[in-house]
């Protein structure tokens, strides 16, 4: 890894921290001020609905910022 690569995955990996984190935080937040004393019902559903997401966003959208895939050509390995 060239220090060029790794700079670029810093940044890239900051701004995603801003735009994902910063919102699930806001969210998280919002949910223990406004659930009252059954906040953790709320959170847990919260967290549920946010993993079904992330499952299916990260290995499409977050993961190929990062890394460069390619379909296996060897059929023996492939099988």
């Amino acid at each position: 890894m060239s220090l060029s690569t790794f700079r670029s995955d810093k940044i890239k990996s900051w701004i995603l921290t801003v735009l994902f984190g910063g919102p699930i935080f806001y969210g998280i937040m919002k949910i223990i001020v406004w659930g009252g004393p059954y906040f953790y019902l709320y959170l847990g559903l919260f967290f549920i609905l946010m993993m079904i997401l992330m499952v299916n966003l990260i290995p499409n959208v977050i993961m190929p910022l990062f890394n460069k895939y390619t379909d296996l050509t060897d059929l023996e390995l492939k099988s």
